[in-house]
C-alpha cells in the first residue's frame, strides 16, 4: 500500500463520515478534517 492511497483511503473515510453526519442532521463545520469530526458527531441530536 504506498503513501498516496492510503491517504487516500483516509479522506474517503472522512467524507464517508461526514456525508452519514449530514444524513442524521448534523452540523457540519467549514473545514471537513479528522479535527472536526468529533463536534460534528456530537451535534446530531437524539430521536
Amino acid at each position: 500500500m504506498s503513501i498516496r492511497s492510503e491517504i487516500e483511503r483516509i479522506s474517503n473515510a472522512i467524507s464517508a463520515a461526514y456525508q452519514a453526519v449530514t444524513a442524521k442532521g448534523g452540523t457540519i463545520p467549514q473545514d471537513l478534517n479528522l479535527a472536526n469530526l468529533l463536534a460534528s458527531i456530537a451535534s446530531i441530536k437524539g430521536v
